[in-house]
């Protein structure tokens, strides 16, 4: 029996229609006894005598069978049922996985870290191709991936010879039905109905929305020909409350000086978001095995996601240095921006006002609009012809995303030239959104103006315009080979590969200039709509209009053409040339038997950025495009060894070197440069690095898990990391040749300057402890039978030197991560309570129109619960009734403003419970 054999026989076991425990037995029985094909007869032939086991516990049961398959230390999750993962979404299912943590944007959990890296670390395959992503770099974004048509998901904590698309901290595969695994032919579908808590917070958008699904199963030709088709639609309403606080001052300056050093905000705003997701994916498989040397099977994968955002918001700066005069700065004579009655609270040994009076605010109101439309398309062929003792395969497959946006914003206020004293009144707590009160009203559209309002004009325009896009493509061939051996190696497997990926992003943005001159106007009572409220921050309601209307009657567009958009246009070309042998163990250590696998893999990379080199300060700019890249070879050798201890107990090792490519981002071959005005004149820029080589580790895994009962296990793992290449952003170069430049005018001192970019350097090192817990009830008492709890928990810590731009920790390190589960599944009744906690940490976020920034985001736990009822027997025999929330406790999502040492509440959001009703049906 060859490892390969059984590990694939496992697997499809572990799709196939839901078994009962003997079955399953039989099915292990049969794989071990000698041959894939007469384990799929025997456990079919048992699954038609004996009662199907579905739902949470057929769930558990197959995810702890395929792991305990598998060479390489993984976590598994599996759909309960056809088109029933256990969680709303892919990405929610994922981050309940021991040592992953995920981090949520608009309420959803998008990215994923694992093992405290974030998604940048992670690579994401679909049926074990790597995919293209919508988003600016590598990560996936998982709400891409409707949950309701991926069968299961295995994510690789350990490398692997065999898998040239692999992460440093983990491999995660989404895999999609093999319809041959089926017994018969199956129909199922889904339907749900939603609902936010939060209510329609701007006018035009809904609170609810639903979720469907489809899926069909068939064989033809007396089973050789199998064929699975699933469709998901979602159409999913977002709430959000929104408050941020832009930066910290510290003390106040005289006259109003309190006397001693305090914090206290410079800046703020309060938001409601209103967003509508739509999303149509779309799955297909066909599956032909017409004999025992030829097996092919076709994956197409499609995806389309279109999200609208109206958004409207006040922020106003605070900080009494600014002063709405022709100086453009604080005048101790004519303090326009002052703060009186104010309140000390001591924190963290220093104060901060938590109350007082702001006098000469400059209040703007912001209508915004977005609009983004996704779309993904995923084709493979992977082809099977076993000749002799050899078994070829070959596997093509092509991914493509893009992604089109634009984002539009317009201001509204009292009018720029106005010295109006507007009094807001602020009390503020430091773990929660200030309450704010003023006596003028922000939503009165007969006193409100259109046009730019900012109190020193620097803005200096009216509106902005802002339509990024983005292409990402990845062709691939792997072709590979393997024959049985005698001794302790039973099998060989070798290969080579082939990878091109192409990836643009290119940036247009307008400026908006109200008609006549700029004069600013009130907005026109057809374009008027309801008042979006913001009462959660106490300042009442914000004028709101159509933006798209007022766009097309009042505003002219401007193109921008400045140094900022010429360094957001680049392009990423990669080839990656690949070659593996793995040698598959199966032997015996003394008394004890040993599996897994040793082998090599070697990539060969050529990399090649365009982008545009510019000097600032001319007019109009000059810049010129250019091309810039590099090669390098990576040997990245790897082992995976199991011991079985007897007694369904594994000790696992694994050792290996762990490589994953850079952020697409920071390869952009593009130099911005500027010679200073003043002396001395000397040049500096900021740059992409084409040449800019991957993160690199060494990996070390050594884990013990104990199975027992039906989909019990209890797992320790270690593990640690070192860092043999790190990525620093925005490292200073003072030694780079600018001769090729043309100055801006002014006559450089040397062509010599400083240059920051993207740079490798050394390392630290990461490692962590995991363990985990699946028990049902009746291993310790038949009395709960039913009941069971899933749990796991993470420590991790690192030593990886501070990226100047990531603060003290490497970005989506969460010092303790924790998951926890309690259900029960009896006589057709199913309930389950989950809570996922991670402490704080550092993640990667969007800021202004789409630009990414590292924050410190505070610690997040999230709630969520399911109750339902599968009706067994009768005329309803297979209909499904379910009610599920999540987000029961109504997490809000934190961030933290540090200066100093000083900790404050940054960006503070709240969207709401969302609760589905529905039903579901397999025929």
């Amino acid at each position: 029996m060859k490892n390969r054999a059984a590990y694939r026989a496992g697997y499809r076991a572990s799709l196939r229609r839901p078994a009962t425990r003997n079955t399953v037995a039989a099915a292990v029985a049969a794989i071990l006894a000698g041959g894939a094909a007469h384990a799929q007869q025997a456990a079919s032939s048992e699954a038609l005598e004996e009662v199907v086991v579905t739902g949470i516990r057929h769930a558990i049961e197959a995810a702890v069978q395929q792991k305990k398959d598998e060479e390489s230390i993984v976590e598994v999750v599996t759909q309960e049922d056809i088109g029933k993962l256990p969680d709303p979404s892919v990405a929610e299912s994922i981050a309940r996985l021991p040592g992953l943590a995920g981090q949520r944007a608009n309420g959803r959990v998008q990215d994923i870290a694992i093992r405290g890296f974030s998604g940048d670390y992670t690579t994401t395959l679909l049926n074990g191709r790597e995919q293209a992503s919508t988003g600016d770099n590598r990560a996936v974004e998982f709400d891409q991936y409707p949950g309701e048509i991926v069968q299961s998901v295995v994510v690789y904590k350990t490398t692997d010879a065999e898998r040239v698309s692999e992460g440093l901290a983990g491999t995660i595969d989404l895999r999609t039905v093999r319809p041959l695994s089926y017994d018969k032919t199956v129909f199922a579908a889904g339907l749900r109905g939603e609902k936010n808590s939060l209510g329609k917070i701007n006018a035009g958008s809904k609170d609810q929305g639903y979720r469907f699904n489809a899926t069909y199963i068939g064989k033809f030709d007396d089973d050789k020909l199998g064929v699975a088709v699933g469709y998901a639609r979602l159409d999913s309403p977002e709430q959000e409350q929104h408050y941020a606080l832009y930066y910290l001052e510290y003390d106040l300056p005289p006259p109003n000086g309190l006397g001693r050093g305090a914090y206290f905000p410079g800046g703020l705003e309060l938001y409601g978001y209103s967003r509508t997701d739509v999303r149509d994916g779309l799955v297909g498989t066909l599956e032909y095995k017409p004999n025992e040397t030829i097996h092919s099977t076709t994956d197409l994968y499609y995806s389309r996601y279109n999200q609208h955002s109206n958004d409207r918001g006040w922020d106003a700066f605070l900080d009494p240095w600014i002063n709405p005069t022709s100086q453009g700065y604080y005048n101790p004579l004519q303090p326009a921006t002052y703060l009186s009655n104010a309140i000390l609270a001591p924190s963290q040994g220093q104060h901060f006002v938590t109350s007082g009076d702001f006098h000469g605010v400059k209040g703007v109101v912001l209508n915004q609009y977005q609009n983004t439309q996704d779309r993904l398309y995923a084709i493979g062929e992977n082809l099977e012809a076993t000749l002799g003792d050899w078994k070829a395969v070959a596997d093509l497959s092509y991914s493509y995303a893009d992604r089109t946006q634009q984002w539009v914003e317009t201001y509204a206020g009292y009018g720029k030239n106005q010295l109006i004293d507007n009094t807001v009144r602020m009390t503020h707590g430091l773990n929660n959104p200030p309450t704010l009160s003023s006596a003028f009203s922000y939503s009165d559209a007969a006193a409100l103006v259109l046009g730019d309002q900012e109190p020193w004009g620097a803005w200096g325009h009216d509106g902005t315009i802002h339509d990024p896009e983005s292409k990402d493509k990845i062709t691939s061939l792997k072709l590979t080979a393997s024959r049985p051996l005698e001794g302790p190696f039973d099998q060989v497997r070798m290969g080579v590969g082939y990878q091109q990926r192409d990836k643009s992003r290119h940036v247009v943005e307008y400026n908006l200039f109200l008609k006549n001159g700029r004069a600013q106007i009130h907005v026109p009572s057809n374009l008027l709509l309801a008042p979006t409220s913001v009462e959660f921050g106490g300042l009442g309601s914000l004028l709101a209009y159509n933006v798209p209307g007022a766009i097309a009657a009042l505003y002219d567009t401007s193109l921008i053409l400045d140094s900022n958009h010429y360094n957001k246009d680049w392009t990423v070309s990669e080839k990656l040339t690949s070659a593996f042998v793995q040698f598959e163990l199966k032997s015996n250590w003394g008394p004890v038997p040993v599996s897994g696998n040793i082998g090599v893999q070697v990539i060969h990379a050529s990399q090649f950025s365009t982008g545009f080199d510019q000097v600032q300060g001319t007019n109009p700019i000059v810049v010129s495009l250019v091309g810039r890249g590099a090669s390098y070879t990576d040997v990245l050798p790897s082992m995976n060894l199991n011991f079985d201890l007897s007694h369904d107990m594994h000790l696992r090792a694994s050792a290996g070197k762990q490589m994953v490519r850079p952020r697409m981002e920071d390869m952009a071959g593009s130099i911005s440069a500027s010679v200073s005005l003043n002396a001395p004149h000397v040049w500096s820029g900021s740059a992409g690095n084409p040449a800019l080589r991957p993160w690199r580790a060494d990996a070390f895994d050594l884990a013990f898990e104990k199975y027992f009962g039906n989909g019990g296990i209890f797992e320790l793992n270690l593990w640690k990391k070192k860092l043999t290449s790190f990525i620093y952003e925005n490292v200073g170069i003072n030694n780079f040749d600018f001769s090729s430049f043309n100055s801006n005018g002014v006559i450089p001192d040397t062509n010599i300057g400083s240059l920051s970019l993207p740079v490798n350097g050394t390392g630290g090192t990461a490692r962590g402890i995991e363990t985990a817990l699946s028990l049902e009830g009746k291993t310790l008492w038949s009395g709960l039978e039913g009941f069971g709890v899933q749990f796991s928990m993470a420590w991790t810590e690192s030593s990886i030197p501070p990226d100047p731009n990531t603060g003290p920790t490497l970005p989506g390190l969460s010092p303790r991560v924790r998951s926890m589960t309690g259900y029960y599944e009896r006589f057709g009744f199913s309930a389950r309570l989950s809570e996922r906690w991670r402490a704080p940490y550092v993640g990667s976020t969007a800021f202004l129109f789409g630009q990414r920034t590292y924050t410190q985001i505070d610690e997040d736990r999230q709630l969520d619960a399911s109750v339902g009822y599968e009706f067994k027997y009768g005329p309803a025999k297979g209909l499904s009734i379910q009610a599920l929330a999540y987000n029961l406790n109504d997490s809000p999502y934190r961030s933290i403003i540090q200066t100093s040492g000083f900790n404050a509440p940054g960006v503070w959001e709240k969207y709401g419970r969302t609760v589905l009703i529905g039903f579901s049906y397999k025929l």
